[in-house]
């Protein structure tokens, strides 16, 4: 038995299922009011940067948010470090996956280019042309 089931197990379904449906109202709730609101897409950017340092967090490693904006706005104030750099990175992922098409993440040829770190937006320096001759691409359709 793998340690993720165990711990699915040993959760007290009873005592979280009201804060977790509590959570999901909520969500829902901002959704909407994000839907229609001008302040829409400065909430999403937020968001990215949030993310993107959170995500360095759970591999024990740290990027400031402010220097990541600055990094995003190509106004280093030093030189970056690779945490800095990793975390421009999933930022660039996160803006990627939300301009595609959705479900793009996880098709194989989403996947991929995740994968392979073709983080810009399409036409951009750096983006890996994503087509059906990539060998990569052949194996993940194989599966």
């Amino acid at each position: 038995m793998k340690a993720d089931q165990r711990i699915v197990e040993r959760l007290d379904w009873e005592r979280i299922y009201a804060p977790l449906a509590q959570a999901e109202d909520s969500l829902a709730r901002l959704d909407e009011r994000l839907r229609a609101s001008p302040i829409r897409q400065g909430w999403i950017e937020r968001s990215h940067f949030s993310d993107a340092c959170a995500s360095l967090w759970f591999d024990g490693e740290l990027a400031h948010l402010e220097d990541l904006v600055l990094h995003d706005a190509r106004m280093d104030a030093r030189a970056p470090t690779a945490e800095l750099i990793r975390a421009a990175r999933v930022l660039g992922a996160r803006r990627r996956i939300l301009s595609m098409a959705p479900g793009w993440a996880l098709s194989p040829d989403g996947l991929v280019a995740l994968r392979s770190g073709g983080f810009g937006a399409a036409g951009e320096e750096g983006v890996i042309a994503e087509s059906s001759q990539n060998p990569t691409l052949s194996r993940v359709e194989e599966c």
